[in-house]
């Protein structure tokens, strides 16, 4: 299992080494199914997932999205001045949120662990989560399908995955960016994100006063780097272990 990682860090390999472990404890169960009932479909869970019409395109489009916003943000940088980081950051700090709040990774996890802990789960619902309307309450979903199935399975890189989770992604700061709440502030490089409730500070003298969450620029590049990182990770993992354990063709592999 990977080190530990800081709050504002998500590191590539712990991504990726935690959707390998869930695929992997997924095709050790359809493989011993298979074996049991003698079917010919060696990997019908899979199969469902790859071929099905609409993942392909989001594969494709998604990633692509995704890695063009981080390059042209790069390039941006590097053609930029001192002067000018102010505005890179403010769309740093915005490109978090639609990195995170791309549901492919939570629809994945949630279909994986149900194979795991429901033998009549045999196909791939692209629909799971569509009661769980917010990102908190898909993750709070998750933990809890993992939780049920924890004594079974020893997944450390997927839990590590899921602590690095609940670390990095912070509702809060999600939510303020959403609205708006925060700001950016160049004396001290600071970003203020003031949550939907927040912390209430009573003076002295009964006045009150709203407390922020403030991180530094650099906990904000690297709350940026690590979302760019969750999504990356996840649909290139998903691709090279298709490749490289179902024989069959990977779109992003």
């Amino acid at each position: 299992m990977e080190g530990k990682t800081n709050k504002e860090n998500l590191p590539l390999n712990i991504v990726k080494l935690g959707f390998i472990s869930l695929m992997s404890a997924v095709k050790e169960k359809n493989n011993g199914e298979n074996r049991i009932s003698n079917r010919l479909t060696k990997h019908p869970f899979f199969d469902q997932f790859i071929n099905s019409r609409s993942v392909q395109p989001v594969f494709t489009f998604m990633l692509r999205n995704a890695v063009n916003i981080y390059n042209y943000i790069k390039y941006i940088e590097s053609k930029s001045k001192d002067k000018e980081y102010q505005s890179i950051l403010l769309l740093k700090i915005n490109t978090h949120n639609l990195f995170i709040e791309s549901p492919e990774p939570y629809i994945f996890m949630k279909n994986c662990l149900n194979f795991l802990s429901n033998n009549n789960t045999k196909t791939y619902n692209f629909s799971v989560l569509k009661k769980e309307n917010s990102l908190r309450k898909k993750l709070e979903n998750i933990k809890k399908t993992y939780g049920d199935i924890k004594k079974y399975y020893k997944l450390n890189d997927f839990e590590q995955l899921l602590r690095s989770l609940d670390e990095f992604i912070d509702i809060r700061i999600r939510n303020a960016i959403a609205h708006s709440s925060f700001e950016i502030r160049n004396k001290g490089k600071l970003v203020l994100f003031w949550p939907k409730v927040p912390v209430i500070l009573i003076h002295k003298d009964g006045q009150t006063e709203g407390v922020p969450i403030v991180k530094n620029f650099k906990q904000v590049e690297e709350l940026y780097e690590s979302a760019y990182n969750f999504l990356f990770g996840f649909y290139r993992s998903v691709s090279e272990f298709i490749k490289n354990n179902l024989n069959v063709y990977a779109p992003l592999a």
